[in-house]
């Protein structure tokens, strides 16, 4: 297993029949306010977020109501994807590359009692 995030012209969504797919728009999160809560609402996060990315790391390192092992999140139009805060869709994806993707590749098993690793990848489609 190896999480990660793909860059795509096409994505043929029949590779991921036995995963949930999360599927979110770019052009619905263009500043950080529209990020936090399309992902809260896409995520059916439990409580929102507040604006804090404390809380948005603690949420994607949790996601126990999430049954499936294999979670493939999508984002269309990524071109789009906080294009208003740059400085801030760079911490977006160094909190991917370096926080949750690797939690979900191993750091689970250690960090939560029975924890079992999921296939997290993240899909940047144009």
């Amino acid at each position: 297993m190896k999480n990660k995030i793909f860059y795509m012209n096409y994505i043929d969504r029949s590779l991921f029949k036995d995963g949930i797919i999360l599927e979110l728009d770019g052009k619905n999160m263009q500043t950080t306010e529209q990020f936090f809560l399309e992902v809260e609402k896409g995520f059916s996060f439990p409580r929102p977020c507040e604006g804090s990315l404390d809380r948005f790391l603690d949420w994607m390192c949790d996601l126990d109501w999430i049954r499936s092992d294999k979670i493939y999140l999508i984002i269309k139009n990524a071109a789009f994807f906080l294009e208003n805060d740059k400085q801030f869709k760079e911490v977006i994806f160094k909190c991917f590359e370096e926080d949750i993707l690797p939690f979900w590749e191993k750091e689970v098993e250690t960090v939560i009692v029975g924890g079992k690793p999921k296939v997290f990848n993240v899909y940047l489609q144009n």
